[in-house]
């Protein structure tokens, strides 16, 4: 089923939301797709709650992404797009997002959301080498 609904949500990203889901993976265990996510276009994705231990999300594009109260512990963000990301609360110890960018995201309607919000994050030994955190 989760395959099924990544093919959901790259069909609604690449057609503006006319075919496919929305990407809702609140409270999934997305361990059974440890190697499939990399490089995806993932934008938006709502991930709150999720176990996500591990798994390969390098190159992503996850502007926007909600990963409050996520478990992401040794989950791989490397050269992800996480601009506007918000990952309050989630478990980030051995994390990788060297080379993410952090960055502040602007909007189409020409507001700037906030930089990525680590608040309450566990970041226990994550690696930040690279990254991009400056304000726009």
């Amino acid at each position: 089923a989760l395959r099924e609904l990544v093919g959901a949500v790259q069909a609604w990203i690449h057609t503006g939301g006319r075919e496919g889901a929305a990407p809702h993976f609140d409270k999934a265990d997305l361990r059974p797709l440890a190697g499939e996510l990399a490089g995806l276009k993932l934008t938006a994705l709502s991930a709150r709650g999720v176990i996500a231990i591990g798994v390969d999300f390098s190159g992503c594009e996850l502007q926007g992404a909600n990963f409050d109260d996520a478990d992401l512990r040794e989950a791989d963000f490397t050269g992800a797009d996480l601009r506007g990301a918000s990952f309050r609360r989630a478990k980030l110890s051995h994390a990788s997002f060297n080379r993410a960018d952090m960055r502040a995201l602007e909007m189409r309607s020409g507001g700037v959301s906030s930089v990525t919000d680590l608040s309450g994050a566990v970041m226990t030994n994550a690696s930040f080498t690279g990254a991009r955190t400056a304000q726009l």
